[in-house]
């Protein structure tokens, strides 16, 4: 197989842990890129975030962020897909409803949260270490309503059950999947993120093999969950790691192993090295 393009989901599939990519992997990917093979980010990550690890392996390379809702290249943008306005306030307002559920909001630039929690700590600890161009822009937003008056368009919400019964959990998921112009996919575990009705990633690697003029079938897609599928799905060669949700696995071509033993690098080493 001819690849062109590998994309490559980041938790749970790149990094090792949250923050770290191994030498094999970052070794295999950056050999990868040399031979001419774009590689592409494509993760429900915000943009910042991301371009982080493109910096970190000294790749210049075009980053999906919030699960396809945005493509960027070096701060270029490629392509954007918002909530849409008409469904924002309906959504925002289930999360006023469900006051207890703890959520994150994803705009291009900042990164809003409910409150001070844990992931809102080790954010700001990241900071601490970054440039100022890859630092995260955090903002608490203890009432949701106030993303209204927010001059950012809104890519993504994301809900983390922890701290709420599962019921009262996927009662929420499921009226806002009933909101129009909206709906709900898993990427971390016990959490959903919301976006808009036409993202998937596999959408937006489609929009940008196009502009490269490449085929699916010199595309390979390596993830591990159901934010994952359609881009596994779509890719001539899709690749599930070891980790991943079964479903994941059941549409892939090849199963590697898990982040946990360079399984990326495995898939690079065999397909494209």
């Amino acid at each position: 197989m001819d690849v062109r393009m590998i994309a490559i989901d980041m938790d749970g599939t790149l990094l090792y842990s949250r923050h770290e990519i191994t030498n094999r992997v970052k070794n295999a990917v950056i050999a990868a890129a040399k031979k001419g093979v774009k590689i592409v980010l494509s993760t429900g990550r915000i943009y910042t975030s991301a371009r982080y690890y493109t910096r970190l392996m000294g790749i210049e390379t075009p980053i999906i962020t919030c699960n396809g809702a945005l493509i960027k290249e070096e701060n270029r943008l490629i392509y954007k897909c918002p909530i849409p306005q008409y469904s924002l306030k309906n959504a925002l307002s289930k999360l006023l409803e469900y006051n207890d559920v703890y959520y994150q909001l994803y705009s291009e630039q900042t990164y809003y949260a409910k409150e001070e929690s844990e992931t809102v700590r080790q954010y700001r600890k990241w900071n601490e270490d970054q440039n100022i161009d890859d630092r995260v822009s955090i903002k608490i937003m203890n009432n949701p309503m106030d993303m209204i008056d927010e001059p950012d368009e809104l890519l993504k919400m994301f809900l983390l059950q922890t701290g709420v019964l599962k019921e009262r959990f996927d009662q929420l998921v499921s009226e806002m999947n009933q909101i129009n112009g909206i709906y709900c996919v898993s990427s971390l575990q016990n959490s959903v993120d919301v976006i808009n009705r036409d993202v998937n990633k596999g959408n937006a690697l489609k929009y940008l093999a196009d502009q490269y003029s490449i085929n699916s079938e010199n595309i390979m897609a390596i993830g591990d969950n159901y934010n994952d599928l359609e881009m596994i799905e779509y890719a001539g060669l899709g690749v599930a790691m070891e980790n991943a949700e079964q479903p994941v696995k059941d549409s892939a071509d090849y199963i590697t192993k898990s982040n946990l033993e360079d399984g990326v690098a495995i898939a690079i080493e065999k397909f494209v090295l």
